[in-house]
């Protein structure tokens, strides 16, 4: 019996890098060829300017930062951090000051922001 361990190497043939090649340039095509790349960067705006205006009024939550972009900015009681990151990834932008760093992207929908919200909402209090 033959035992392989650790990973197999890839075989790369110029029939696959061309393969590859048509495959990448559809996508940045796509993307850049149409003006999705516009779109999809509105809508990850958009849905941060949604969170953000449901959870600046929480107690407990400040809003750093303008939300220019598709991040929102929040301080909020370490306790409330641990326990929504129960359930969420996201990132510390300030320990000392317990401030996070919550983004939106192309595929987040309003679902998604709404039951972030109401998380932030549940923990803050």
């Amino acid at each position: 019996m033959i035992q392989i361990t650790g990973a197999l190497p890839q075989i790369t043939t110029p029939a696959y890098i061309r393969k590859r090649s048509k495959r990448s340039r559809a996508q940045l095509i796509a993307l850049f060829g149409t003006d999705l790349y516009l779109r999809s960067a509105d809508h990850a705006n958009r849905m941060a300017l949604r969170l953000r205006s449901l959870v600046e009024d929480v107690p407990g939550v400040t809003v750093t930062q303008p939300t220019q972009a598709n991040a929102v900015f929040a301080i909020l009681d370490p306790s409330a951090i641990d326990r929504l990151r129960t359930r969420y990834r996201f990132y510390d932008w300030n320990v000392a000051r317990g401030e996070v760093r919550w983004m939106c992207a192309f595929d987040t929908t309003e679902a998604d922001v709404d039951a972030f919200a109401a998380d932030i909402r549940d923990a803050a209090n």
